[in-house]
C-alpha cells in the first residue's frame, strides 16, 4: 500500500542511487515538517534527524516507505520523551496515540488534509510492519538487537525494553507479600484516621478516592511498593498518604525511603512531602 501514501512523493528522473530528484526534494521538505513540530512535544528539531539516521540502518527502502519508517521512528521518540516505554502502532490502540503525534507532524504540510495524510501514514505504517520491511532496524522478537523492536502492537526502543525487563526481574521478589505491619482492623482504623485529618497541598485538601486508598493499603503488606501515573493522577497524594499510614503503624519517618525516576521528579516529591506534611 506504499502508493497510497499521498503526501506529495512523485515520480521523476531517478539517480544512480533510484531516488530522483523530486524524491529527494520531498523528503527534505517532510524532514522540515518533522523538524518544525518537533519543539511541541519538548525536543529539539534535531531529533527528527536522529529518527533519519536510526532509519538510513534501512539503505534499500523505497522512498514512501523511507518516509513511514521515519515518521515512525520519530514518533517513538515523542512517546519515549513523554514518559511512555512504548508505543501502540497497529490495531484499535494505535488510534489516538500514533495518530495524534503524525498529525502533528504534517499539520502544515498543506498537501492533504491532515486526517488523509495521517490515515495514509497510518497504511503505509502498517503495511511495513505486518511485511517484515525493515529488518536492520526493527526486530520482530524480544531477543532480536536492534534499534526498535515491533512486538504486536506495540513498539519498543530496544535498549529501554531491556531496562524494563531488567527492572521487573529485580522488583519482582521484593514485591512478593510479606508479614503486615498490623491487623487488618489497625491498618483500616489508620486509614479512616487519614482521612478524617486530611492534608492540603498548595492550599487543595487532599482525599484519596478508593483506588487510591488501595494503593496506600498496599504499603503496609509489601517492602516495596511502585506508584505510576500521568500528570494530575494524585501519585503525590498515594505518597503523602502512605508515608502517614506507615508512621501510624509504628515506623519510623527515618525508616522510610522513597525514590523517584529522575533527579526532577525526586525534587518535586520532596517539594510536595515537606509541604504537606
Amino acid at each position: 500500500r506504499s502508493s497510497g501514501l499521498r503526501i506529495g512523493i512523485v515520480g521523476s528522473r531517478a539517480g544512480r542511487d533510484g531516488t530522483s530528484d523530486a524524491d529527494a526534494a520531498n523528503l527534505r521538505r517532510i524532514m522540515r515538517q518533522i523538524e518544525a513540530a518537533m519543539p511541541a512535544f519538548n525536543l529539539a528539531p534535531a531529533t527528527a534527524h536522529l529518527a533519519a539516521e536510526i532509519a538510513a540502518f534501512e539503505d534499500d527502502l523505497p522512498i514512501a516507505e523511507r518516509v513511514a519508517l521515519i515518521m515512525l521512528i520519530a514518533s517513538s521518540i515523542v512517546a519515549l520523551n513523554e514518559g511512555s516505554t512504548r508505543l501502540p502502532v497497529s490495531g484499535p490502540e494505535a488510534h489516538d496515540s500514533l495518530e495524534r503525534i503524525l498529525g502533528a507532524f504534517v499539520s502544515d504540510s498543506g498537501d492533504l488534509e491532515v486526517t488523509a495524510q495521517v490515515a495514509a501514514l497510518s497504511d503505509a505504517i502498517a503495511t511495513m510492519l505486518d511485511g517484515g520491511a525493515a529488518p536492520s532496524v526493527i526486530g520482530r522478537v524480544p531477543e532480536d538487537y536492534r534499534p526498535l523492536l515491533y512486538l504486536s502492537p506495540y513498539l519498543y526502543h530496544q535498549r529501554i525494553r531491556a531496562a524494563e525487563v531488567r527492572l521487573a526481574d529485580d522488583l519482582r521478589p521484593r514485591l512478593a507479600p510479606n508479614a503486615a505491619l498490623a491487623s487488618v482492623s489497625e491498618i483500616a482504623a489508620a486509614l479512616t484516621d487519614i482521612d478524617d485529618r486530611p492534608r492540603c497541598l498548595a492550599a487543595n485538601k487532599l482525599t484519596l478516592s478508593d483506588s487510591q486508598r488501595a494503593a496506600v493499603r498496599n504499603v503496609a503488606t509489601r517492602r516495596i511498593s511502585l506508584v505510576s501515573g500521568g500528570p494530575g493522577s494524585g501519585k503525590t497524594s498515594i505518597v503523602l498518604a502512605m508515608v502517614r499510614l506507615l508512621v501510624r503503624l509504628g515506623i519510623k519517618p527515618d525508616e522510610i525511603a522513597l525514590a523517584a525516576p529522575t533527579g526532577k521528579a525526586a525534587h518535586r516529591m520532596g517539594e510536595s512531602i515537606r509541604d504537606g506534611l
